[in-house]
């Protein structure tokens, strides 16, 4: 493993043995980021040793998952820093205690982020809860920690059935176009103007697309400023409302929603205004597990190895919005991220790693639920594994995509338009 910015490299190491021992261990991790602590070479304690992070590993006999980096002279020397960490570890360890074991998971040219404080479970609870504000300050707090944050029941009612009826007769209206030109839905690679195949039976269907930027709440600065393959697509689909009556019920939830007001505070104090995307993805039986991967781009800095490296990742740019249609269950699938990971582009392709680590989280909501996440977070749709045919289940989340206006999305869509214009 090549060394990471400052010579460091981290290393996950898998601890194992009686509780007293990994309490010993964790008392001299803790006395790590103590003021004063650094004395090693790379500014900590014990030979540049460094604490990221902690998972609890569940199963008989306990242990735990620690994040931990090294720095000096033999990193970037094959097995040097695996043996430097261990060491370093033990060092910790009183000198005539019990011994715990140390197995070597990983390593890294970063922080390994390990987010044991912050789960789907806590954050619907303490969001839901009476007399909290499920957007406020704690929202905040947890997409800069965690990259992500989710809230019960924010869209309900009426409104919840409106948008299932749209998005339900917008989806048979494009298997229809498809059929009608001989494409096969899940049977052949696609990408349209107002829809694109995601890989075997995952689809994502745009409703919405501003090309005018304003304010994330609010009336919008013009009305009919979606771009021209948005409005195709309401055009030909034979919707329910008409054309411009449905571009303006989704601008009205994705101005009045009640995650608008964390979106504002996070994107919208560059001056430049927050354009908005609106489109459902929709996963069918059969639909395979995705690739770890992040929606966008590092724009600017990452963060450092501390706090005391002078500072942390870029501010987000943009923010997603899930909202599924359906509740999620482990048979008709659903999102899956690994939190803390907006914070650093080098863990890209690391995504295998997470399981083993034991830091993803499952994204089980239920309809009507939102989960807000910063578009740089790593993350994978999971299996549709409802049984075909009649049967099945189709799995439908409605994405609310904000992004600063001086970020350039990619078009992960088509120039041909699938709908005709009516």
């Amino acid at each position: 493993m090549a060394a990471g910015a400052a010579g460091r490299v981290c290393v996950c190491v898998e601890a194992r043995g009686p509780a007293e021992a990994l309490e010993a261990l964790e008392r001299g991790l803790r006395a790590l980021r103590a003021p004063g602590a650094g004395a090693g070479p790379g500014g900590g304690a014990r030979g540049g040793l460094r604490w990221h992070g902690r998972a609890p590993r569940p199963g008989e006999g306990g242990g735990a998952v620690l994040s931990v980096s090294v720095g000096g002279a033999r990193v970037g020397g094959g097995a040097g820093e695996e043996e430097e960490a261990c060491g370093a570890l033990r060092a910790l360890l009183p000198p005539r205690g019990p011994p715990v074991e140390l197995e070597v998971l990983l390593t890294a040219p970063c922080p390994v982020p390990l987010c044991p404080d912050w789960t789907l479970e806590g954050a619907l609870r303490v969001s839901g809860a009476e007399g909290r504000a499920p957007w406020g300050p704690d929202a905040e707090a947890a997409l800069a920690d965690a990259g992500l944050f989710a809230a019960p029941g924010a869209l309900g009612g009426g409104t919840l059935e409106k948008l299932r009826e749209f998005c339900d007769g917008r989806i048979r209206a494009a298997d229809a176009a498809l059929a009608a030109r001989g494409v096969g839905a899940g049977e052949a690679t696609f990408a349209f103007r107002e829809v694109a195949s995601r890989g075997g039976q995952r689809f994502d269907l745009l409703l919405l697309e501003q090309e005018e930027a304003g304010a994330v709440s609010g009336p919008h600065p013009r009305e009919g400023s979606s771009s021209p393959r948005a409005a195709e697509a309401g055009a030909g689909a034979g919707g329910l409302l008409g054309a411009a009556a449905e571009e303006a019920f989704l601008q009205r939830v994705a101005r009045e929603a009640p995650w608008t007001p964390l979106v504002a505070r996070v994107l919208g104090g560059r001056g430049r205004g927050v354009r908005l995307w609106v489109s459902v993805v929709y996963s069918r039986p059969g639909a395979p597990p995705q690739e770890w991967h992040a929606d966008g781009p590092h724009v600017g800095r990452c963060a450092g190895w501390d706090s005391g490296d002078g500072g942390g990742e870029a501010p987000p740019y943009a923010l997603c919005v899930f909202v599924p249609l359906c509740d999620l269950s482990q048979e008709v699938g659903f999102t899956q991220f690994w939190p803390g990971t907006h914070r650093h582009d080098q863990l890209l392709g690391f995504g295998g790693a997470c399981e083993v680590l034991g830091a993803h989280c499952d994204g089980l909501l239920r309809a009507g639920d939102a989960l807000v996440y910063d578009y740089r977070l790593m993350h994978r749709g999971m299996p549709n594994r409802s049984p075909g045919g009649p049967g099945g289940r189709q799995r439908a989340i409605l994405q609310f995509f904000y992004h600063d206006a001086g970020y350039a999305e990619r078009r992960n869509y088509g120039d041909a338009a699938l709908f005709a214009r009516a």
